[in-house]
């Protein structure tokens, strides 16, 4: 089996790494993309093959695009709406035109829980959306696009990430303060990230949508003072606005994944451990 990778930064190298970890033999059957010369190289020196691409492309021709020969395509692209950008969903569904010329039979997609957005209380992955809420339209838009690929293709809505180089002590300004503090934190280490989606891999009759964040419930307040406290760093200020969004994000359906195993469900462990 071919395995593609399109976006292998922070969980795509994470990913690769617990690949060969498992066996050296698909050092071979891995390819992986970057959108720089250094990463590619860096990609490569891991011992698989890389190539070069930035979506959306200007032709959508796969001959000599190696990533497109895969059997399975993760899709790892952020949506970089923080940067301004709105074109999403139409990076997705140009790997998707372009899966479809290829070899490719089931895509995965990292999505986010940010499609929740201007939900309360608790959701999970069969909760109604609000395209009214900001960028949710435009989530949905790439998730439908992979979902409509093939009966077997995957979106993996992650929440917040955290893990090696991402503790969230260190997003922790003195200057900064932290809205809502009584709204409920939806995060997921990358460790776990990383064996979700190697379970749906192994697991071929998993399909749809998973969220992935962990199931332990905490509010803001009482994470990022635990989170400065960890880096024995000054105590966050928060601004009580009396807003809060309060909506917790359920991972319902990861149940199903019988190989799945979490171990940082509880996310103050991990700090403790810090």
């Amino acid at each position: 089996m071919k395995i593609g990778i399109i976006g292998a930064g922070w969980v795509g190298v994470a990913l690769i790494e617990r690949m060969l970890a498992s066996s050296d033999e698909l050092k071979t059957s891995i390819v992986a993309t970057g959108q720089s010369q250094e990463k590619v190289a860096y990609l490569q020196s891991l011992g698989v093959q890389a190539e070069k691409i930035s979506f959306p492309i200007s032709k959508e021709s796969t001959d000599d695009v190696k990533v497109f020969e895969s059997d399975i395509l993760i899709i790892l692209i952020p949506p970089q709406f923080k940067q301004g950008k709105a074109d999403y969903p139409d990076k997705i569904k140009q790997i998707v035109r372009m899966a479809k010329k290829g070899n490719v039979q089931r895509i995965i997609l990292t999505s986010s829980t940010a499609v929740y957005g201007g939900l309360l209380g608790e959701v999970n992955e069969f909760s109604s959306l609000n395209f009214e809420a900001e960028k949710v339209a435009l989530l949905k838009e790439a998730e439908d696009a992979v979902l409509g690929f093939s009966s077997d293709s995957v979106v993996v809505r992650l929440g917040g990430l955290v893990g090696p180089k991402r503790h969230p002590g260190r997003f922790i300004h003195p200057s900064r303060m932290i809205k809502q503090a009584d709204s409920y934190v939806n995060l997921i280490h990358q460790y776990d990230v990383v064996s979700l989606i190697l379970s749906v891999i192994e697991e071929r009759k998993s399909n749809g949508i998973y969220n992935g964040v962990a199931d332990y419930k905490i509010i803001k307040r009482d994470f990022y003072q635990a989170a400065a406290k960890s880096l024995n760093m000054p105590q966050p200020s928060f601004e009580d606005d009396g807003k809060s969004e309060n909506r917790r994000v359920i991972s319902e359906r990861v149940h199903d994944l019988q190989n799945y195993k979490p171990i940082y469900e509880n996310l103050l462990n991990w700090l403790e451990g810090h």
